[in-house]
């Protein structure tokens, strides 16, 4: 698989250009599409990246969401935490569930101004956490967070889409965040000195 990601960072410059975002979700956290049949986005967290901190699951840094695909992973670097929820219909106390905040929002690749819209709220249950998985169906409901001290990457390859997808996040107060999603200078340069320094 490194050797398929470095075929793309060579022959793939021009869309890896169009396409790379600087501080993607949260800062430290870099995106880059590699591929777009089937889509491939390798995503980088520095070691300063805010999904390393501590990670609470009824106030995430990244909302909880569905995906519009099955997505399949692959655990470059360090150790990615997919934290699991599903919608809690029951009227029991269960101390795994709360009450969260539902919006709507453009995705980053419809190309437009992201507006966040509240829609109301959702019971949430909290089912736990998976470490480095290696596919994601659509529907689960999910956010992520990292572990360790040291840089972290993973590619996404996007599978089936989900013809009943609907843009939507789950979390405590969700505000835009101005000073992230920023076009990335010279990504080429940084992929390329990225991968030949893997260990």
């Amino acid at each position: 698989m490194i050797q398929e990601i470095k075929n793309l960072i060579k022959t793939n410059q021009p869309l890896i250009k169009k396409t790379a975002l600087k501080d993607c979700h949260c800062l430290g956290l870099h995106s880059f599409i590699l591929n777009t049949n089937p889509k491939m986005r390798l995503f980088i967290a520095e070691p300063d990246c805010e999904m390393f901190q501590k990670f609470d699951p009824w106030n995430p840094l990244i909302p909880i969401h569905p995906h519009k695909y099955d997505d399949d992973f692959y655990q470059i670097e360090g150790n990615l935490i997919q934290h699991i929820y599903e919608e809690y219909r029951e009227y029991e106390f269960n101390p795994k569930a709360k009450s969260l905040n539902g919006y709507t929002y453009n995705r980053i690749s419809d190309n437009n101004e992201i507006e966040i819209v509240l829609q109301g709220r959702v019971r949430l249950r909290y089912k736990g956490r998976r470490k480095n998985i290696t596919f994601l169906a659509a529907k689960i409901l999910h956010t992520a967070s990292l572990i360790g001290s040291k840089r972290s990457s993973w590619l996404i390859t996007e599978g089936k889409m989900d013809t009943t997808f609907k843009q939507i996040a789950y979390h405590k107060n969700l505000v835009k965040r101005d000073e992230l999603y920023n076009a990335f200078e010279n990504p080429v340069e940084y992929l390329t000195s990225w991968i030949e320094n893997l260990t």
